[in-house]
């Protein structure tokens, strides 16, 4: 049982890193919001952003801390990625687990990490 496990994790990560080689396909999404979001809140500093592996965490790929967001690649390899068939995660669910849909999440993070109003 721990052994399929770590074979899965090792298959998912190689599928990552075909799809996402660097994160320069990250960046290249990740750009207009952050420079939409540094015109509106220039005295803000925005957190560090971070990819990891996080095992199909599909119910929550984006989490966000106070200094940092850290996006699971993982979940946004495309639609047809088998990894997600042998992990029984519903088409319906599949269907948004492509690089396209991971920026919605990030941006809905970066508002916990911003400081509320006085």
């Amino acid at each position: 049982m721990i052994l399929s496990a770590i074979l899965f994790l090792i298959r998912l990560n190689k599928n990552t890193n075909e799809i996402y080689p660097d994160i320069s396909k990250v960046e290249q999404k990740l750009l207009p919001v952050i420079q939409r979001f540094n015109f509106y809140y220039p005295d803000y500093t925005l957190p560090q952003i971070y990819t990891y592996i996080s095992g199909l965490n599909h119910e929550l790929p984006v989490i966000a801390g106070q200094d940092a967001i850290a996006i699971g690649l993982d979940c946004y390899l495309d639609t047809n990625a088998s990894v997600y068939d042998l992990a029984g995660i519903p088409k319906y669910k599949s269907m948004r687990m492509q690089a396209d849909f991971f920026c919605p999440p990030a941006i809905l993070l970066l508002q916990f990490t911003m400081p509320t109003c006085p």
